[in-house]
């Protein structure tokens, strides 16, 4: 196991889901090539993700609001865990966190039963509140070396980019459609200098890209995610700094599932491990 932050007791309880359809309505893009590089079985419940680089290397931390934890996983085993703020108790779905060379300087999580996001500088120990730009439909976020990025599944699907407590800006995305529900956000380098966005939707086993260029976001692609034919619900998505790879959960009726992949896209070349330094560099 490598090194981490903090060592916390782990709860056990059971947890459930509300069961839906999956459905691919959106054509399977040849634009998009996506493979596997590891998966794993978990034993515990993963909505969305966030990468936490460490001294000892990269490590997975994913909400688990069954047991009201942010898990820890090193290769697909949960490692420690850290609590969450007792006023989102089984109702927090997003994480994001700050990565400060080797160092997580801040970590936000969301709540889709209020208005609140929840942030601690220090590994969870306190927590304070600030007002979501999303409501009570934001899911999936992320960390752009600024600011926050967040997915909502309101009336209107959209991308939001904001503040804790601060400005906010939004984007439609009506490209997943009607009626489903984007579950999960990753940001990732575009080789053009661009922010790409990958987005898990609820209710799709499909993947959505997007790309940034500091003010309007532009529709890339979509593409068919990883087991397809298993995937009962989509959760979170994150993006490794140092490998360059993707991290996503899944959820099988059985439980839920973690899967590492990379990316090729024809139409929009990926910058590699570079965003690191990208972030590191605002």
């Amino acid at each position: 196991m490598k090194n981490c932050i903090l060592i916390l007791a782990l709860t056990v309880s059971a947890f459930a889901i509300n069961r839906v359809s999956i459905s691919n309505p959106h054509v399977v893009s040849d634009n998009i090539e996506i493979t596997v590089v590891n998966d794993w079985t978990l034993s515990e419940k993963a909505l969305d993700l966030a990468i936490m680089e460490t001294p000892g290397g990269p490590v997975v931390l994913g909400i688990d609001n069954g047991d009201d934890v942010i898990r820890i996983w090193d290769n697909g085993q949960t490692s420690q865990s850290i609590t969450l703020p007792p006023a989102s108790t089984g109702h927090s779905w997003g994480i994001a966190c700050k990565n400060d060379g080797d160092t997580v300087s801040e970590i936000i999580v969301n709540d889709f039963d209020k208005y609140d996001i929840y942030r601690s500088d220090d590994v969870g120990l306190t927590w304070d509140t600030f007002d979501d730009p999303g409501g009570k439909f934001s899911r999936g976020m992320d960390w752009d070396g600024t600011h926050y990025w967040t997915v909502i599944n309101s009336y209107t699907d959209q991308l939001c980019r904001f503040q804790p407590g601060g400005t906010s800006e939004t984007w439609d995305i009506p490209e997943i459609g009607a009626n489903q529900q984007g579950s999960g956000l990753a940001l990732f380098p575009l080789a053009d200098g661009n922010t790409g966005i990958i987005l898990a939707v609820f209710d799709t086993g499909m993947f959505f890209f997007y790309s940034w260029d500091g003010s309007t976001v532009t529709y890339i692609d979509s593409a068919q995610t990883p087991f397809a034919s298993s995937v009962f619900l989509s959760c979170g998505v994150a993006y490794c700094d140092s490998t360059g790879n993707f991290f996503w959960v899944y959820g099988p009726e059985s439980g839920f599932r973690m899967v590492e992949f990379s990316v090729s896209m024809t139409s929009q070349a990926l910058a590699g491990s570079t965003w690191g330094a990208i972030k590191s560099s605002y």
